[in-house]
């Protein structure tokens, strides 16, 4: 439900398919005992598209499985695994990408569509392969290490200072955009540098996902929807402190040597040697597996095109009204329909309403999952205070991102309301995606009604250093602009002020 916030189209559901398949075989590595129908689709009498998702089971292969599984990836370097990954990823691009070129049959792409998403499985499978157990046998070590120079209670602090100051992409892309910003105070939006900078920035970035955490096919990149990026290039203007992108490294980096100081002076040399070790092998996993989601979102953005493309076709075939109904069928109809065997209009129209339906209750906070009767409607027991006692000004959810901060509430639901958002103010939302994260230069704080520890505004909030509670329901709908609240990131509450 985190993953996948926004509602989905049918044609999501091929590559919601793969992904899931792809992590189950995972679990079966381990030893779980996978079902037999991994997941089942729905298509109600509305045209509303419910999911079933079957889960894997513990089973005695575990038992020999999984220490062989661990054994057997924990000690590969996430980094050198990588690169064979990253010359695989980059071959499907350049591949793929002339094949949509030169295809110009409906059948043909077709088939194309459905080789390209069983690659992708394949390639999202050994991306989990190489990140999954080194990762997590590093983070353990580093917060073991941590644990042991400066105490549990400073542990996590001075964790996330240890994880400061990386240039992975996310940071990459920022500093693009500072710099973006920068012509247009110089040079005005209207002029040749601006344009060009933009047009460099689109050529770098216009693949990642308009919206949604995860990038899917039926979602517009940025590439299609550049006012996006317009939206956060003023929010950048609104205080040109922002611009600083240096000042924000440098404040990053001092924080990052400090902690490491802090370690070293707790830690006997043997000790603090082994520590470094450590600390670098979880700052280059960081930044591998940031490019290798971004890299992902490449092939999902290419794979876009392709249905895009298939969809013109069958337009041109009087098949489908519109090249963006391709998005409203399933990847099995796509054959029949490619060869004029099903009569598919009136059906899309049906879909097409229900979907909008499902987006109007995702508008109003009730998730796509809930109002297709996907998952049931579910009671969550109300968080309380650590002392065992209520206290109806505060809220509680889980803490992302270590900190205190008072200040107004600035509620943002969509890229489109970017602009609302100044300096100093809590940005409360209902989730972040990567096309969110200029935001955090702007905001002190964040609150969200989705996440968890690995989400991406708890991430995005401790690289910046600022205070996150994440995961309280219907946030967005208590609070309103404006109200003072305290964002206590250490513990996971919030606290109304006014």
């Amino acid at each position: 439900m985190e993953r996948f916030p926004d509602p989905l189209t049918l044609l999501d559901f091929a590559i919601i398919s793969q992904t899931y398949r792809s992590f189950n075989m995972i679990l079966h590595d381990l030893g779980l005992k996978l079902p037999k129908e991994q997941i089942k689709l729905v298509e109600r009498e509305s045209r509303c598209v419910a999911i079933s998702i079957a889960l894997a089971r513990l089973s005695p292969a575990m038992i020999w499985k999984a220490p062989a599984f661990i054994i057997n990836n924990y000690s590969k370097d996430a980094q050198d695994s990588w690169q064979p990954l990253f010359e695989e990823l980059n071959a499907w691009l350049t591949r793929m990408e002339a094949s949509v070129r030169d295809t110009n049959d409906a059948e043909k792409f077709v088939q194309l569509i459905k080789q390209a998403l069983e690659e992708f499985g394949a390639l999202f499978y050994e991306r989990f392969l190489i990140f999954i157990i080194p990762s997590v046998v590093t983070d353990i070590k580093l917060s073991r290490s941590v644990k042991k120079a400066v105490g549990k209670e400073n542990a996590t602090g001075i964790k996330e200072s240890l994880l400061r100051a990386l240039p992975f992409r996310t940071a990459l892309q920022n500093k693009a955009l500072v710099k973006m910003a920068q012509a247009a105070v110089v040079n005005g939006k209207d002029s040749a540098v601006f344009k060009e900078e933009f047009e460099r920035f689109l050529e770098e970035y216009g693949d990642r996902s308009s919206l949604n955490m995860t990038p899917l096919l039926g979602m517009p990149t940025w590439r299609e929807k550049p006012e996006i990026i317009h939206e956060l290039v003023d929010t950048l203007l609104s205080d040109t402190n922002l611009l600083n992108s240096e000042e924000s490294f440098k404040n990053q980096e001092a924080d990052y040597e400090a902690a490491k100081k802090q370690i070293e002076k707790r830690l006997k040399p043997g000790a603090y040697l082994q520590f470094q070790k450590v600390l670098e092998r979880a700052r280059n996993e960081v930044i591998v597996r940031e490019e290798s989601s971004f890299l992902m979102e490449k092939l999902t953005a290419c794979m876009r095109r392709m249905a895009m493309k298939l969809g013109s076709l069958l337009v041109n075939q009087s098949v489908i009204n519109e090249a963006g109904d391709v998005f409203f069928l399933f990847l099995e109809e796509l054959g029949p329909v490619a060869e004029g065997k099903l009569d598919i209009k009136e059906r899309i129209e049906k879909r097409k309403k229900s979907f909008a339906k499902v987006y109007a209750a995702h508008e109003k906070g009730v998730h796509w999952m809930i109002s297709t009767g996907s998952f049931p409607v579910f009671e969550t027991k109300k968080k309380t205070r650590e002392d065992g006692k209520d206290a109806s000004d505060s809220m509680w959810g889980s803490a992302a991102s270590n900190g205190v901060y008072e200040g107004p509430v600035c509620i943002v639901r969509s890229p489109a309301e970017f602009n609302k958002l100044k300096k100093g103010d809590v940005l409360v939302s209902s989730y972040t995606s990567p096309a969110w994260t200029p935001l955090f230069r702007v905001a002190s704080a964040v609150v969200t009604e989705r996440g968890s520890a690995i989400s991406h505004a708890a991430i995005i909030a401790r690289e910046y250093g600022i205070p996150a509670v994440v995961a309280i329901e219907n946030v967005t709908n208590v609070l309103r602009d404006g109200q003072r609240i305290r964002v206590d990131g250490t513990k996971g509450v919030v606290t109304l002020l006014n």
